[in-house]
């Protein structure tokens, strides 16, 4: 019986902090927030069974006329802003919500809601959408549009199909390269699919190709397919173009490799460039490749491929002519396959290093050639300047100035040969200056020369009770 009234003084207690039970929510006079959004949570209260909710007294929903108090509700500036009713007892259909236009993050997972997703019920402005561990069932939400989502989760629902997020979610498929490079020879080209930027969701592409100046049967085997992105796959995946090796001398031509989604959006494109291999081409070589600019001459061939019946007129050119220098032209005779010439460096007097430039040798119907080259500097750096140190010493209270100077105590200043310091002495209040010594002396003021390590000292002594400093 001790217990007793303790006991009553709890119950007590827990009765008058119990809220005030109205008999329904008006929004028609709540001034909370807009009466639409208040229609919209009073609609999510009566179509899943809020009276059920495991809440004490529903946690003021339908019942007080603030619904920015009611348990799970956040508001900000005059908005519902966030629902969050996880685990508590949710039975039922989600109705419309769109009227929320300012909701950012609905909770209502671990319940039990039962009939579909309609994305079309669901306000676009939503950040973070929980509807895990329910009975929700139907095909799977398009939340594509949902342009603001940043986290969502469905699992443990029956639903049928893969949900489709948004790109922020699911990601973006590219090619790895908007641009590839073959041989004809090569026989195919893998072409690699990326998906980044998210993995949530199911993702298809269809892959194609389309002519350029290449074309299929004569250039290429013409390449159509899907691959498909399950929800968290985000691994690349590839296909495969067979190339045709022709014996035809042409130049090098492209075709086009495309990505599209289901509704036929261009996702992605990239161009595949074909080298021929059958090409006349030209090949530059020299006896040195690296060599001073002091060499003068130095010899360098061109040589040519195929049919030698005519002659052919070269052109060359040098990318740095300041350093090497070389004819406008040369012309292989016929019955030729090569020409020597004459790379001509120019030595000048500019310390500069190594430097590098690019022959390049032309032709028409014919693959161009480069050859690179490196010209080492022969001029030389000049050494560095002598330095010796000047030593100055302050005796007493005073200062040794100069343009660079300021020394009270004892000091060192480094300076190359041959500079020239015109140093002062100053004395301290109640001190006077009496003299140099060193490699100065007398009280007027020390020119110094650097053609040595120099030492000057200062002296000051206190003036006697009776002497006086005549400015």
């Amino acid at each position: 019986m001790r217990y007793l009234p303790l006991f009553i003084i709890i119950i007590t207690v827990n009765f008058w902090e119990l809220p005030v039970v109205q008999a329904a929510t008006n929004c028609a006079t709540q001034t909370d927030i807009p009466e639409t959004e208040c229609n919209a949570l009073v609609s999510l209260f009566n179509s899943t069974t809020g009276a059920g909710w495991y809440d004490l007294f529903s946690g003021g929903w339908n019942i007080t006329n603030n619904p920015c108090s009611w348990a799970g509700v956040t508001c900000q500036d005059g908005h519902v802003v966030t629902v969050d009713k996880q685990n508590n007892g949710l039975e039922g259909p989600l109705p419309d919500l769109t009227a929320l236009t300012q909701l950012e993050t609905l909770n209502l997972s671990a319940n039990q809601l039962n009939g579909p997703i309609s994305s079309a019920n669901l306000p676009t402005s939503l950040q973070t959408l929980y509807l895990s561990d329910n009975q929700l069932s139907g095909d799977a939400p398009d939340l594509s549009t949902f342009t603001h989502l940043v986290t969502v989760e469905l699992g443990d629902n029956p639903l049928i199909g893969t949900p489709q997020f948004p790109p922020q979610l699911a990601g973006t498929l590219q090619f790895s390269e908007t641009h590839y490079r073959v041989n004809e020879s090569d026989g195919t080209l893998t072409l690699i699919i990326t998906r980044s930027g998210g993995s949530d969701g199911e993702l298809v592409a269809h892959y194609a190709t389309l002519n350029d100046t290449a074309e299929v049967e004569s250039d290429f085997e013409m390449a159509n397919g899907s691959l498909t992105w399950l929800d968290k796959e985000s691994f690349d995946k590839t296909f495969t173009i067979t190339l045709t090796d022709d014996t035809v001398v042409e130049n090098d031509e492209t075709f086009t490799a495309t990505l599209t989604d289901n509704t036929g959006t261009r996702l992605a494109t990239a161009t595949v460039t074909i080298e021929d291999n059958d090409i006349n081409q030209l090949t530059l070589s020299a006896a040195l490749t690296q060599f001073s600019e002091a060499i003068g001459v130095v010899a360098a061939t061109v040589t040519r491929t195929g049919d030698t019946t005519e002659a052919l007129t070269v052109n060359l050119s040098s990318s740095d002519t300041s350093e090497v220098i070389v004819p406008t032209t040369v012309t292989i005779n016929s019955g030729a396959n090569s020409i020597v010439f004459d790379m001509t460096t120019l030595d000048d007097t500019i310390l500069d290093g190594t430097q590098t430039l690019i022959l390049t040798a032309t032709a028409t119907g014919y693959l161009d050639s480069t050859l690179t080259i490196n010209v080492t500097d022969d001029d030389v750096t000049p050494p560095p300047p002598t330095q010796y140190i000047l030593t100055v010493d302050v005796v007493g209270n005073g200062a040794v100035t100069s343009s660079d100077i300021n020394c009270s105590n004892s000091c060192t200043y480094t300076y190359n040969d041959g500079s020239h310091r015109i140093l002062t002495a100053t004395p301290a209040t109640g001190s006077r200056f009496t003299g140099w010594s060193g490699i100065c002396s007398g009280t007027s003021t020390c020119q110094v020369t650097m053609n040595q390590a120099q030492n000057v000292t200062a002296a000051f002594n206190l003036l006697l009770p009776d002497e006086f400093t005549l400015t």
